[in-house]
């Protein structure tokens, strides 16, 4: 999918991936405050906000 579809996906709750990523994935995290960030999941224990490179931006290979 296209990085506009991986932006669509995260807001509905999705995790997405690059397809060339193997412990890492972004996902929507919510705050104890309730605010909302994008956050990437490395191995399933660090939570911490993802800035998006501009090569992740013209990628196509995201996926679910």
């Amino acid at each position: 999918m296209t990085y506009e579809q991986a932006m669509t996906a995260i807001k509905n709750g999705t995790t997405v991936k690059r397809h060339s990523w193997t412990n890492k994935v972004v996902k929507l995290v919510t705050r104890e405050n309730g605010t909302n960030y994008i956050g990437t999941t490395e191995q399933r224990t660090i939570n911490a906000p993802y800035l998006f490179s501009q090569e992740d931006m013209f990628a196509d290979d995201w996926e679910t």
